[in-house]
């Protein structure tokens, strides 16, 4: 496993305890007693001991086997030494090396699950690293994720064409928590509804957003009175002006009234400002200029020539 990278030292020296204690201990004790049942084999068959001593230590190399597998069992769970100890004591040196091959054959697949672990864990880190995208796979692989029909979502200015009057408080209900420019369009429809509780819940939201907008106007301009010589309140009045002529939620008299107000506070922070508060004035004054330009109103035409009796024909 590769964890050392996360600079635990309590938990390395946890997984070094827990995984390489307990596996490199059963393949100590399942070599050894090989060779004790191999030797004892041997011993017997060249006459170097009597049956009978090589029984009793047969007996006495299960009984160790057994007492360590039942303390080892009770501390890690494992039950490898158990089933050597049965082997050994049912076929001898032929159960042994069978219980032995077992058990290095566990002890070789366990290491290449930890490697495994590692691995996936590490590819686990770089997707969670990926931000968003890679929380959006994660979710998708775990069956989290799911996407709906497109065409089943129906658009804000389609309900209010509709005769449904939830569909249309529903539609207002989520402009006035989630207002955007764009949505002006269905607050204006709804201003001309038939129904006339929809016109009152319309007109209700849009004088909700105004006052939002006009007590964040009226906040800016309380510290730019505290403070008058602080270009950074200057400037947070002039974007407040700005989002409020831009908002479409008042007419284009009280829009460019709002413009102009705001090119002052712009004017008035480019004065007083440097670094990045002049920064800032320099953005808004281009701003406020191309709004005021845009939403200036068409200049009167020339006056006719009178006709006949002085009277425009």
């Amino acid at each position: 496993m590769r964890l050392e990278s996360t600079g635990d030292a309590f938990a390395d020296a946890k997984i070094g305890a827990g995984r390489i204690a307990p596996d490199s201990l059963p393949v100590l004790v399942a070599g050894a007693t090989v060779l004790c049942e191999c030797g004892l084999a041997i011993a017997l068959l060249r006459g170097t001991l009597a049956p009978a001593s090589v029984i009793l230590a047969h007996l006495a190399v299960s009984t160790v086997i057994g007492a360590s597998a039942v303390a080892i069992h009770r501390r890690t769970a494992s039950s490898l030494l158990i089933h050597l100890a049965l082997w050994t004591f049912t076929a001898g040196p032929f159960g042994a090396v069978l219980a032995a091959s077992l058990i290095l054959g566990g002890a070789g697949r366990g290491q290449a699950a930890d490697r495994g672990f590692g691995d996936w864990l590490d590819e686990e880190i770089e997707a969670h690293e990926l931000g968003p995208v890679g929380g959006l796979r994660d979710d998708l692989l775990d069956g989290r994720l799911r996407s709906t029909r497109g065409h089943a979502v129906r658009p804000l200015r389609e309900a209010l064409d509709g005769s449904d009057r939830s569909a249309k408080f529903e539609a207002l209900a989520r402009v006035g928590r989630a207002f955007d420019p764009a949505l002006c369009p269905v607050i204006h429809a709804a201003l001309r509804d038939r129904d006339p509780s929809v016109r009152v819940l319309a007109s209700t939201v849009l004088a909700k957003l105004q006052t939002a907008h006009g007590r964040e106007i009226a906040s800016r301009q309380e510290a730019v009175a505290h403070a008058p010589k602080d270009a950074a309140a200057w400037v947070a009045l002039a974007r407040a002006q700005l989002a409020l002529a831009r908002s479409g939620l008042v007419k284009p008299l009280q829009a460019r009234a709002n413009l102009r107000a705001g090119l002052e506070a712009a004017e008035r922070a480019a004065v007083l400002g440097h670094g990045p508060d002049l920064t800032a004035a320099r953005t808004l004054l281009h701003d406020l200029r191309t709004a005021l330009d845009a939403a200036a109103p068409p200049a009167d035409s020339a006056p006719s020539d009178p006709g006949p009796g002085g009277l425009a024909p």
